[in-house]
């Protein structure tokens, strides 16, 4: 009959009962999470600056174009834009700000797209060169439609209202005012390099799991603070936190079973609404 060695037995139950050394890791400190494709946020369209001909028969001359458009951290549309004609029969320019709102979902594998709901109110002086007529003319167009998470050119939809006013050249005194409507499409190209964004954490534990701290989310140079409250679980040797933004803008941030080893994260599900943009998404090493 063999006899147990009790050294052995005791050294067996406590590798069962004694945890892995490095396995349970609260996620204290500093931490940066990068987003790229397909957890883009909301792509609004692409800056640009050019000139070209105004493709208008029998009008010689050009029209530059100068667009720089934005979003804030409540998704609404932000941005100017201005159009200088310099041509033989009309020179002046006309300058506009944006205003609308943008919507989007993106992760989880999806292309993602984004939904935008625009406004253009132009407005400025030209002048006809062959009457020596000055017009003040005041442009509002309304765009929507879909803009997919694509390097493709997307199209918007737009109404818009020319409103012009000028003095009567033969008779002095006298105030024309006219307005015309028509139906027309706006073709933009995505920001696809501008759509990623990244997240900073600065997390402290209590020692008894119970975290809190500090978060940034930054988008195109904009950022938006957190305050981050969670727990930790050595039982599952993973984390959940909540980020709620400092200043109310409708942003929200959560993140579940979040794992770090070695002072990376390796693991964890964020869901996100940023910028009028929502999406989900998985965390891996």
């Amino acid at each position: 009959m063999k006899r147990l060695r009790v050294p052995c037995v005791l050294a067996t139950l406590l590798a069962w009962t004694l945890p892995v050394a490095g396995s349970a890791e609260s996620p204290v400190g500093q931490w940066q999470i990068d987003f790229a494709t397909p957890d883009l946020l909301s792509v609004v369209p692409e800056s640009f600056e050019d000139c070209e001909n105004v493709g208008i028969p029998g009008v010689v001359g050009s029209a530059c174009w100068s667009f720089a458009p934005g979003v804030d951290a409540s998704g609404n549309a932000t941005g100017t834009l201005s159009v200088e004609y310099d041509t033989d029969v009309i020179t002046g320019t006309l300058s506009a700000t944006m205003f609308g709102r943008f919507r989007g979902r993106s992760g989880e594998g999806d292309v993602g797209s984004t939904q935008a709901r625009l406004g253009i109110d132009f407005s400025g002086d030209l002048h006809f060169v062959p009457f020596d007529l000055d017009v003040d003319t005041d442009v509002s167009t309304r765009c929507s439609g879909t803009i997919p998470h694509l390097p493709d050119p997307a199209e918007l939809q737009c109404k818009v209202k020319v409103c012009v006013e000028f003095e009567y050249p033969q008779l002095p005194g006298h105030t024309v005012h006219e307005c015309g409507s028509a139906e027309t499409s706006l073709v933009l190209l995505p920001s696809l390099d501008e759509g990623d964004w990244s997240l900073a954490l600065d997390l402290s534990d209590d020692g008894t799991g119970v975290l809190t701290g500090t978060g940034t989310a930054t988008f195109r140079g904009e950022t938006v603070d957190f305050a981050v409250t969670g727990k930790y679980s050595a039982t599952t040797d993973s984390a959940s936190l909540s980020l709620k933004p400092l200043v109310k803008n409708g942003s929200a941030i959560k993140i579940k079973g979040l794992t770090v080893s070695g002072g990376q994260i390796t693991g964890g599900e964020v869901g996100y609404k940023l910028f009028g943009h929502k999406g989900k998404t998985t965390l891996a090493p």
